[in-house]
């Protein structure tokens, strides 16, 4: 599974996108009023308000009184080198370009389609960034309801193996109970013959106790396992319902996913151990069943030899 999450991270990451690979044609920005045509996303908007003000900057610029004719086609270009050198050299220094003269109408266009490219780089990136998030919910999304789905199963199939372990407790007590009377009943009759059968009878009868306290104790163990298993899956459904919530702040998903990570492997962990501690339990269990088993066979042959005895003592009588 870890694989497979890795591989599908690998693939988002691998594709490309037209974001980045394609260069939009970048178009100076009309000096009349009209405001140009954008799309409905944060960016563009705020893209768009920032052509308007320049738009308007620009249209009051050029309504005003102009300059003189010896300031104006002197050195032109000369202004225009100066005034980007300026704001080069102030971009490069991390600090604010200074506004440039009302004049400099191609110079103050310029700084508008550098900063329209930033942006647009920017928004490529940030649209890498959202789809890379997107592709790792839509995975995070499958694996909980993979995990959903196989502790469902394991549920239904544990509720399965304790009803069977129930009663298959119940009728080995009810045999064991029955057997024990019995012996008892036979005992009080060959107390004073058979002195030597008492003390094993007595030590089967030890053994029998201990394996009817593993059995209940192994029984507790189950339960303790399926309460553990029930706080695991509503861990599960908890954490369905946060990654649904993650949908709505894909913008913040990325610290959240880690954490959902982090929580999934931990629970599936603890999963892990919990299904092995319960294989361990059923082991224990059918080791206590052969020495049932063992015992019963015991009881079974002194029944016998004492028959055997009780024969023998009719014939010699």
């Amino acid at each position: 599974m870890q694989s497979t999450m890795e591989s599908r991270k690998r693939k988002a990451t691998d594709t490309p996108t037209t974001t980045t690979t394609t260069r939009r044609v970048i178009k100076r920005p009309a000096t009349t009023s009209r405001t140009p045509t954008v799309a409905t996303t944060r960016a563009t908007a705020v893209r768009a308000a920032a052509i308007r003000s320049q738009n308007n900057i620009t249209t009051t610029t050029t309504t005003k009184r102009k300059r003189p004719a010896t300031t104006t086609t002197t050195h032109p270009q000369r202004a225009t080198a100066n005034g980007d050198t300026k704001s080069k050299n102030n971009n490069a220094a991390g600090q604010q370009p200074k506004p440039r003269p009302h004049w400099d109408i191609r110079g103050r266009i310029r700084d508008m389609e550098e900063r329209l490219q930033q942006d647009q780089e920017k928004i490529a990136e940030l649209e890498k960034y959202r789809d890379g998030l997107m592709s790792t919910v839509e995975d995070k999304e499958s694996e909980i309801q993979e995990y959903t789905r196989r502790l469902g199963e394991a549920d239904a199939e544990l509720k399965t193996l304790e009803k069977k372990h129930k009663q298959e407790i119940e009728d080995t007590q009810a045999r064991c109970n029955a057997r024990i009377q019995e012996l008892e009943d036979k005992q009080q009759h060959r107390r004073r013959q058979i002195a030597n059968a008492e003390m094993d009878l007595e030590d089967v009868k030890r053994k029998m106790d201990d394996a009817q306290r593993n059995a209940n104790k192994a029984l507790e163990e189950h339960q303790a396992l399926k309460k553990t298993i029930d706080e695991a899956t509503d861990t599960y459904k908890h954490v369905e319902g946060q990654l649904i919530n993650l949908k709505l702040k894909v913008t913040k998903a990325d610290s959240l996913v880690l954490e959902r990570n982090q929580r999934i492997e931990r629970l599936t962990k603890e999963l892990e151990q919990e299904t092995k501690k319960a294989d361990e339990l059923e082991s224990k269990y059918q080791d206590e069943q052969r020495l049932l088993q063992q015992l019963s066979d015991t009881i079974a042959h002194y029944e016998s030899s004492a028959e055997q005895e009780r024969s023998k003592k009719k014939t010699s009588s």
